[in-house]
Order: C-alpha cells, then sequence, then structure tokens
C-alpha cells in the first residue's frame, strides 16, 4: 500500500512538470486498472469468508402510543350468520373466532383454487420432466370430455327455451286472464277500478306487447332443432332473456296496479295477486336458468380452449417459454389461493386483540349487512400503538406478529413486546403515499406506558437458520443478473451468478446456489 502510494506521488510530481504526457499517462492508467481488477494483479478491496449462519429480516417503524378505544367488528361481505361462538361478557384472546357466515361456497372455492395449484404445478414438473405418451392420452380424453360437457350445454338449450316460453306463455295467458278486457287485434283494457295512473297505461300497452313478443318467440323456437349451429343457439338464448324481460316488465306494472291506493283492499282481486306473484316466480326462475345457461356455455368453452392449448403444448414438446408461460400460469394459481382465503376470511370476524366482548347483535340464521357493526370489544391492556406502514412493508406483516418495542422517553434499554393487532383493508394516503394504518397492542401492562410517547418498533417478519450467508454488499446486480466476485485459488477474479434469498436487516443475506461454504467473496465498495 505505501509503494502504491510513493507511486501516486511521483505520478503527480511529474504531471505537474510534463503536461503534455497527462493524457499517455491516462490511458495506461486505465489500462493497467482494467488489467488489474479483472483479475491480473492481486485483488483489491476487503475479502470476506463465506459461512452458514441466520439471516433474521425485520421491519421497522414508529407510531405513537394511545389509549385503547372500543372496537366496532364487523363483516366485510354481507351473508348469513352461520355460527357464534362468543356471548357478551366473555374474554377472548387475540385470532379467536367470533361470529362466522355461511361459507360453504367460499370453501369450495378455495379447495378448487388450491387443486388447480396443485395441477398447474404438475403441469411445470411435466414440462421440465418432458411428456410421456400415457400424459397426452389422459390430455386427450380430458379434452373429449370437455367437449362432450359443452355440447351437453349446448344440448339443453331447446329445452331451457321451451320451458321459459311456457312460463311466460302461462304468465301472460293464463295468469293475466279476468285482468284485461280485449284482444290482441283490439286495445287490452284493466277490468278493474285502478288508480294508478302511468302503471296502468303501461300495463296495458305491455299486455299488447307480451302477446306479440310470445308469437315472435314461438316462431323462433320453431326454427330451431339440436342440428341448429352453436352460434344460433347461443343467440336464441340472448333472444329468449330479451322476451322473458318484456313479460317481466308486464308483470310488474300489473302488480302496480294491484297494490295502489284504490286496490290495495279490495280483497276481490286477491287471486289476481296471487296469480301475478306465480307468475313473476316462474319467469324469474326461466331468466335464472337461461343466465346460467350462458355462463355455463362461456366457461365451458374457455375450459375446452384451455384444455386443447395445453394438449398442443404438450405434443409441440418443451421449450423455454412454454417452460416460463407454465411458471406464470403456476403464480397466477397461488394468487388465486391467496385471493379466494382472502374472500373466505371476510366471512369470519375474528378478535384482533385479547379482551372482553362488550355487544353481540348476531343471531344464527340472521341475514347480515355490509359493514353493519355486529361485535365490539375493549382490550385488555391499557394503551396501544398506532402506526402507518408503506405498502411496501405492509405484506411482510401479519397480525399475531411480535413486535420489540423501545420509548423515546426511555431509551433503547428498556424494551416492550406488543404484537399486531389490526391491519385494516384499506389504505390511509400520507403526502401522496399511501400507507396502511396499523394497530400494536402491549402483551403486558406497565406503569411506564403513557399516552402520547413514540415508540419505536422492530417486527420480525421472517428468519432463515443455517443457511450461507454474506454481506449485502458483496453482491450487485448487472444485466439482470445478480452476481458476486469470487477469488479464486490462483489470485483471479471471477464474477459469478448467485441466487439470492432473504434478506437481513442488519446488512446480510442468504445465498439460495452460486457459492459454497468456505469460498471467498469480495465486497463491493459502498
Amino acid at each position: 500500500m505505501n509503494s502504491i502510494k510513493k507511486f501516486t506521488k511521483s505520478v503527480k510530481a511529474f504531471i505537474k512538470m510534463r503536461p503534455y504526457v497527462a493524457a499517455l499517462i491516462a490511458i495506461a492508467a486505465a489500462s493497467g486498472g482494467f488489467w488489474y481488477f479483472s483479475g491480473g494483479g492481486e485483488p483489491a478491496g476487503e475479502t470476506i469468508t463465506v459461512t452458514r449462519g441466520n439471516v433474521v429480516q425485520e421491519v421497522s417503524i414508529t407510531g405513537k402510543v394511545r389509549p385503547v378505544q372500543e372496537v366496532q367488528l364487523s363483516f366485510e361481505k354481507s351473508g348469513k350468520i352461520s355460527k357464534i361462538y362468543v356471548n357478551v361478557g366473555d374474554k377472548v384472546s387475540a385470532g379467536k373466532s367470533l361470529v362466522s357466515l355461511e361459507n360453504g361456497d367460499l370453501l369450495s372455492s378455495l379447495n378448487k383454487a388450491k387443486a388447480q395449484l396443485k395441477i398447474d404445478e404438475a403441469k411445470l414438473d411435466e414440462l421440465l420432466n418432458g411428456t410421456r405418451e400415457e400424459d397426452l392420452d389422459v390430455k386427450r380424453s380430458e379434452l373429449e370430455k370437455a367437449k362432450q360437457e359443452l355440447e351437453n350445454y349446448y344440448n339443453d338449450v331447446l329445452n331451457i327455451l321451451n320451458n321459459a316460453f311456457v312460463n311466460s306463455d302461462d304468465a301472460v295467458r293464463v295468469k293475466t286472464a279476468g285482468i284485461f278486457s280485449g284482444y290482441k287485434t283490439t286495445a287490452y283494457k284493466i277490468t278493474y277500478v285502478d288508480c294508478s295512473g302511468e302503471s296502468k297505461y303501461q300495463a296495458e300497452l305491455l299486455r299488447a306487447k307480451s302477446e306479440t313478443e310470445l308469437d315472435t318467440w314461438k316462431n323462433e323456437l320453431n326454427l330451431l332443432s339440436n342440428a341448429s349451429g352453436r352460434s344460433q343457439l347461443e343467440k336464441a338464448l340472448v333472444d329468449g332473456s330479451a322476451h322473458l324481460a318484456v313479460v317481466q316488465e308486464l308483470l310488474i306494472r300489473i302488480s302496480e296496479t294491484l297494490t295502489t291506493g284504490c286496490t290495495g283492499n279490495d280483497a276481490s282481486l286477491d287471486t289476481y295477486r296471487k296469480n301475478i306473484s306465480t307468475a313473476r316466480t316462474n319467469v324469474i326462475s326461466s331468466m335464472t336458468d337461461i343466465n346460467n345457461l350462458e355462463q355455463n356455455i362461456a366457461a365451458q368453452k374457455i375450459a375446452v380452449t384451455k384444455i386443447d392449448n395445453e394438449l398442443k403444448l404438450k405434443l409441440a414438446g418443451t421449450n423455454p417459454e412454454q417452460i416460463n408461460a407454465q411458471r406464470a400460469q403456476v403464480e397466477y394459481s397461488a394468487a388465486s389461493v391467496k385471493g379466494a382465503e382472502a374472500e373466505l376470511a371476510k366471512t369470519v370476524i375474528q378478535a384482533p386483540f385479547s379482551g372482553t366482548v362488550t355487544e353481540q347483535d348476531g343471531k344464527v340464521g340472521a341475514v347480515i349487512s355490509l359493514n353493519s357493526p355486529i361485535v365490539s370489544m375493549i382490550s385488555e391492556a391499557q394503551y396501544e400503538i398506532e402506526t402507518f406502514i408503506p405498502e411496501a412493508d405492509i405484506t411482510k406483516i401479519k397480525v399475531g406478529n411480535v413486535a420489540r418495542v423501545t420509548l423515546d422517553a426511555y431509551g433503547s434499554e428498556v424494551v416492550f413486546e406488543a404484537a399486531v393487532a389490526l391491519i385494516p383493508p384499506s389504505e390511509t394516503v400520507i403526502e401522496g403515499v399511501p400507507t396502511y394504518k396499523t394497530i400494536f397492542k402491549f402483551t403486558k401492562d406497565s406503569e411506564q406506558i403513557k399516552s402520547g410517547m413514540t415508540a419505536n418498533i422492530d417486527i420480525e417478519t421472517g428468519r432463515k437458520t443455517d443457511v450461507i450467508v454474506i454481506p449485502q454488499r458483496s453482491v450487485i446486480s448487472r444485466g439482470g443478473e445478480t452476481m458476486a466476485r469470487v477469488l479464486l485459488k490462483d489470485g483471479a477474479v471471477s464474477e459469478t451468478p448467485v441466487t439470492t434469498g432473504l434478506r437481513g436487516s442488519s446488512g446480510e443475506i442468504e445465498i439460495v446456489s452460486g457459492l459454497n461454504e468456505g469460498d471467498q467473496v469480495l465486497l463491493f465498495s459502498k
């Protein structure tokens, strides 16, 4: 090192005496530096030995101590209460289920999402390992089954439409018998005294229009058969919904004439009311059947295309693009699982902290609307901490995470323990930055804790033990790759690609692959 300093001073003195040679010296220095740092000379900078150790990741934030307030809890979606686990006065621990909604459909969706994830993961393994003929046969059979299911849906079109027509014909021509006078060649008139004004006028017009709709619909159905094309059948479903909508509007207008002030107390019209109510139920049922069939056809068409593409993928053989596409599908399915888990979680109210139930307004079987308060609690702890966590860190934190807390008033030597109690789903924008107000509960009361104190919080969000660990400044990203500079036995330096894992809060990083215990690596400049 001393020789380098002497050499540098000599060069500077030489340049002062002969400025015209400065450019030549710079070129020579650059060439020598390139040779020196690319392995031609002794390595520059500090080296460290790759060892095994532990990596701990933490999120550090600040917040304010505040008195604990009563919390009102509600569902993030509407539904019917299935179970109530607590009563007023019960003491509950953080995370305990308090009230749940009926969620069998969501549980089924979650199981389907998990199953799909396993399927997609298996397909990825299959692509990585190559496709067997047996697998091709299975995929061909799966495609044929999906096509047959789609064909079955199309075969149901005539039955669904014919049934819808029967319900509509009954609603217009049978259930309205006695309500109107006239015929389709004449004007229809309501037979009872009515003061509904516009509803009466619209009902009379719609009665004539419905008659025309039924005639048109019947002609359309006569042109259909099981041999009809799929596009023709799909159009028939759309047309059927339109015809039903006219009939439904007629029934709504008739209902309005039967419930106005001048007819509301007329018991002689009860038969009409009953008939119209039955007709509306049948028409709504037919509309639902058509809508469900349209959705089933659309979904099955997607399924057939998906399976067909998967078969083509297998037949074409494996290439990097296909593998990357399947990896993306696995990530998508994994996200679907998380989404299904999140939806299922919305059907259960859990205690955000340990405390006492002060109110419980739910009843099993009752239908609860969105954001209606059901359960109220007060915390056992005397104080809590309110913080605002940036979106970059909020995904690392979960309810129940234990945190290390220090208060500015007492310095870093006095440590308190707290836990994440509540993470609301909506963000709070502070100075243009999305944050999430997060509540921490002290696990133990202390007379030292006062309202308004500034709290410094460290939350452990990840830990890896007995793994390959090096300082984070030993790795660098270049050209889309992460690499480390490894000192070889012959003194040369090799830039080696590495795969990294958990980043520690103390400056260390886990190395998943690329380095071995005992390797010598250089630290990059800070």
